[in-house]
C-alpha cells in the first residue's frame, strides 16, 4: 500500500505544482488579442505621442481593427518570455490616399494586413496589490494587399511598391490580479521599410509604412 500511496502523492503534488506555476500573475501559454484603433497621417513619433503634437485640421485619418494570436515559447527567467506573434487586419476608411494630395473616396476603401514576428515581453509587476503592468515588443514582417491613406503618400513620393515591410509593436498590458486571464492593451502598430534605420538592411524606399496607435482586450489561455 505504501508503494502506491507514494506514487499518487507525488502525482498529485505535481498537478497541484502545475496549477500553481499556472495561476502565477503573466502566466501564459497562448493567448488572443482583439483590437481596434485609429491609422495616423504621421511618424512613428507623432504616432506614439498619440498624435498630440499634430496641427488643427490634419485629421485624415483612417480605422483598424484586427485580431493577434500569441504563443510563448521560451521562459528566459526573471518575468521574461520569448514567444512569436501572428495577426491580421483590416486597414478602413474614406480616405484613400493621404496628404499631399487628400484623396478621399465616397465609399469606405479596405486595405487587408497579415504579419507575423518575435515577441519578447516581461510578465509585469503589481501595483496596490491589485494591477498588473506588463510590457512586450514584437518584430517581425507585414504585409498588405494595397496601401491607403498616409502609406499611399509615402508609396508614391518614393515610386516603392513594396507590400512586405517591416512590422513593430511595442505594447503595455494591464490586467487586474482577480481577473489575470484578462487584459486591457495599447499597443503601437507600425510598419516601416527602415530606409533610416542603419542596423537594417532596407526592404522599401522609404522609412515610414503606416502607423496607429490601438488599444484591445486580450484572452489568456
Amino acid at each position: 500500500m505504501g508503494w502506491v500511496a507514494f506514487p499518487a502523492l507525488s502525482n498529485a503534488a505535481d498537478i497541484e505544482t502545475a496549477g500553481i506555476e499556472a495561476s502565477q500573475p503573466g502566466a501564459r501559454s497562448k493567448s488572443l488579442l482583439f483590437f481596434s484603433g485609429r491609422m495616423s497621417t504621421t511618424d512613428i513619433y507623432s504616432t506614439m505621442a498619440l498624435n498630440l503634437t499634430r496641427q488643427p485640421g490634419q485629421n485624415y485619418d483612417n480605422y483598424i481593427a484586427g485580431v493577434a494570436y500569441n504563443r510563448d515559447i521560451i521562459s528566459l527567467g526573471y518575468g521574461f518570455h520569448l514567444g512569436a506573434e501572428v495577426g491580421v487586419a483590416d486597414r478602413f476608411g474614406q480616405y484613400k490616399q493621404c496628404c499631399d494630395p487628400i484623396i478621399r473616396s465616397s465609399s469606405i476603401v479596405h486595405s487587408a494586413e497579415v504579419w507575423g514576428g518575435a515577441q519578447l515581453r516581461y510578465s509585469g509587476f503589481t501595483l496596490l496589490n491589485a494591477v498588473r503592468v506588463g510590457f512586450g515588443m514584437t518584430f517581425g514582417l507585414s504585409a498588405v494587399n494595397s496601401s491607403i491613406g498616409s502609406e499611399a503618400r509615402w508609396a508614391g513620393q518614393n515610386s516603392s511598391t513594396n507590400h512586405v515591410l517591416y512590422y513593430l509593436g511595442p505594447e503595455v498590458s494591464i490586467a487586474f490580479l482577480n481577473t489575470p486571464n484578462v487584459e486591457l492593451v495599447l499597443k503601437l502598430h507600425h510598419r516601416s521599410g527602415a530606409k533610416t534605420v542603419p542596423f537594417l538592411p532596407t526592404i522599401a524606399d522609404r522609412g515610414e509604412g503606416y502607423n496607429a496607435s490601438v488599444v484591445g482586450i486580450r484572452y489568456l489561455f
